[in-house]
């Protein structure tokens, strides 16, 4: 997820309802063309493996939470 309105595109002209609309929309949608974190954007192009990667994070944090 990248909002380029917080970095090159910033102007003070914009309100925090503008913001929060963004990233609205970026939590809908995210931007894979333009990734801040590289390894989930590829994970976001292959369903497959992103599953399995939330399936293993997921059993490794509760595993973790039980000891």
């Amino acid at each position: 997820i990248c909002l380029d309105i917080l970095k090159e595109k910033w102007s003070a002209l914009y309100d925090v309802r503008t913001i929060l609309l963004s990233i609205q929309s970026l939590l809908a949608e995210p931007n894979i063309e333009s990734p801040l974190n590289t390894h989930a954007a590829e994970l976001w192009k292959n369903q497959v493996a992103y599953k399995k990667y939330v399936r293993e994070t997921y059993n490794k944090q509760t595993k973790s939470q039980e000891t």
